[in-house]
């Protein structure tokens, strides 16, 4: 079983102007400008939590680094700009109204999602099982890579472990409450449907609990703001020389007098 992760990055805003402040709308997806020098390079995926504190609201969303732009005076902060994945279109919908006063309908997730692709298999009644991969997952749920997506309501069964532990294998079983598709296409690399667990006991979340802890530990990576470097010390001038005296040279007392 292979997996790895997404960078985690929490960004806590004082409002919804904050928000529109640092928007940006360059391409059809849009993007947020991130202030600071964060640990990730160019092309890297992130794995975005955008918490209002003044409104108590928080939204995950994907994103990508675009662009990073270094220190160059008091003119242009330091930062980096997050472009939304365009798998994201309907959270993003729903973060701009809201930033910008609409009313939505924001439900929060049973547990927070994390990015995380694992290798899963994947039971339907009727069909063979199959390896498929999770693009997220949570305490209550996950989102797997299907093309094309099942129909919502289907049952299914999903059977997991963390990679590198001595977890026995975990079977789970869910239906299927969402799907998603990529534009117009029927196929596409991020068709699939999010499964919503249904746990036989107490004892089965349990361990689901603790074997996302172990993922998140193993795979999960916070993005962090880096020390910011002091400036380089500015270049001195050579002390200048002194002026020649004008004045006539005086005898040292030091010589004999006659």
């Amino acid at each position: 079983m292979s997996a790895a992760g997404r960078p985690q990055l929490i960004l806590p805003l004082r409002d919804r102007a904050q928000f529109v402040a640092q928007s940006f709308d360059q391409d059809d997806t849009g993007g947020l400008f991130v202030p600071g020098d964060l640990d990730v390079a160019l092309g890297d995926e992130v794995d975005l939590e955008i918490a209002f504190v003044k409104e108590q609201v928080r939204f995950h969303i994907r994103a990508v680094v675009r662009w990073k732009r270094p220190s160059s005076g008091r003119y242009a902060e330091q930062g980096v700009g997050l472009g939304f994945l365009p798998s994201e279109a309907t959270t993003k919908g729903q973060l701009l109204r809201f930033a910008r006063g609409g009313d939505v309908e924001h439900v929060e997730r049973e547990g927070r999602r994390y990015a995380l692709h694992l290798e899963v298999k994947l039971t339907v009644e009727g069909a063979l099982p199959r390896v498929v991969h999770t693009d997220d997952m949570s305490e209550g749920g996950c989102f797997l890579l299907v093309d094309p997506p099942l129909p919502i309501g289907t049952a299914v069964v999903v059977t997991l472990r963390a990679p590198g532990a001595l977890f026995s294998w975990l079977t789970l079983k869910g239906r299927v409450a969402w799907r998603r598709t990529q534009g117009h296409e029927t196929n596409g690399p991020g068709n699939g449907v999010g499964v919503e667990f249904r746990f036989e006991d107490e004892r089965q979340r349990r361990r689901m609990s603790k074997l996302l802890l172990h993922l998140r530990e193993r795979l999960g990576r916070a993005v962090r703001v880096l020390p910011s470097r002091p400036p380089p010390p500015r270049p001195t001038s050579p002390p200048a020389p002194a002026p020649a005296s004008t004045a006539p040279p005086q005898r040292s007392s030091m010589l004999p007098r006659k």
